[in-house]
């Protein structure tokens, strides 16, 4: 072999080592669950809950010394390489540009045996690897429903009942309605109408008489990403005559407040424990509360029950209050809602039908 090939070979090999040691993060580490959290950015643009996500991994890691865990964060910008950008000795945290995110998915079922994909709406492609990789354990966190399941024992759903939360959401805003019209925004996310059915139903619970506008941002993910077409849909209530807004799954309030400013409204806001530090200082009069989904808590009991040895049921759900609660400090009337919602004595509607329900029998008010 002449020196030429030798050294191309040397390269390869050298290449072709590197690769597998660096898409394997923690693989070298000793005995233990090799499990991968995966982060869509497109699913959760809110970075706030992104170090939630991690923050319940760093933590797992920590305790649970059956995992072996990493921590990877997809970017859907275009393809780029897989980069370290975090470390600790307990997880090992990277990002990835991947505009194909089943054949990343593929390739981490090929080194990984269990993982966990968070707020997504391609559900789906874990349909079709759960069905090609019997042994690889999957759990969709906060993605879209998928029913059926393939029947394959080895896909675990979990969901935030949304209803619950745009039903809270609805209730802060009649509560604090002046002008007895308020507006929900929905994205292309949640069309199926469930929580526009739960924030109708908080609203007219606490005021039977008030005026509920629904709209939604567009048709598709790429338009929902636009601020300028959120303060346009929010212009439009606030001018119609609401006087507060429920931006439902806004990837930013940044320009549903914008249009509150301007309109002298208000904002009740859908995200996790820390997303109102996202909002800039001068407009924080402008949120009335945020409804709070709590990843961190969601994600740290599934990577618990994974190092523990059990998989769980192929659905659960996370509610009021153990997932679901409103930022405090929290306003009393809105306070006394919560714990009804809680004790179960409510059944917030979840569709168009269960809807229609609610409002010809309505239970009484707090």
């Amino acid at each position: 072999m002449d020196r030429a090939r030798k050294q191309d070979l040397t390269l390869f090999v050298a290449f072709l080592g590197a690769v597998l040691v660096f898409f394997a993060p923690g693989m070298a580490r000793g005995g233990g669950v090799s499990t991968v959290v995966v982060s869509p950015l497109d699913a959760l643009p809110d970075p706030t809950i992104r170090a939630e996500v991690l923050a319940a991994a760093e933590r797992a890691a920590m305790e649970l010394p059956a995992l072996r865990l990493s921590y990877v964060d997809v970017r859907p910008d275009g393809a780029s390489p897989l980069r370290r950008v975090h470390g600790t000795g307990r997880v090992d945290a990277y990002e990835v540009g991947a505009t194909d995110l089943k054949a990343l998915l593929t390739d981490l079922a090929r080194r990984y045996s269990v993982i966990m994909l968070i707020g997504t709406e391609r559900v789906p492609i874990v349909d079709e690897l759960a069905r090609v990789r019997p042994a690889t354990r999957f759990i969709t966190i906060d993605g879209r429903f998928l029913d059926p399941l393939p029947g394959t024992g080895n896909v675990r759903q979990q969901w935030f009942r949304d209803e619950q939360a745009a039903f809270l959401a609805g209730a802060a805003a009649g509560l604090n309605s002046r002008q007895g019209t308020v507006g929900f925004i929905g994205s292309p996310r949640f069309r199926h109408g469930g929580l526009a059915a739960g924030y109708t139903a908080g609203a007219r619970y606490v005021a039977p008489s008030v005026r509920v506008l629904v709209d939604y941002v567009g048709l598709d993910l790429e338009v929902e990403r636009s601020v300028a077409k959120w303060a346009q849909v929010a212009q439009a209530q606030y001018r119609l005559g609401a006087d507060v807004v429920f931006a439902a799954g806004a990837p930013t309030l940044e320009g549903v407040l914008r249009s509150a400013e301007a309109a002298g409204g208000r904002v009740v806001g859908l995200g996790g424990p820390r997303s109102q530090l996202l909002v800039p200082e001068t407009r924080r009069a402008r949120l009335l509360t945020m409804i709070v989904k709590d990843y961190e808590r969601a994600v740290y009991e599934n990577l618990r029950m994974i190092a523990r040895g059990h998989f769980g049921a192929e659905h659960s759900w996370y509610g009021v209050p153990l997932g679901i609660t409103v930022l405090p400090p929290v306003d009393p009337r809105l306070r006394r809602v919560l714990e009804v919602v809680a004790s179960g004595a409510i059944r917030v509607p979840y569709d168009a039908e269960s809807l229609d329900r609610f409002l010809r029998r309505p239970p009484p008010p707090p």
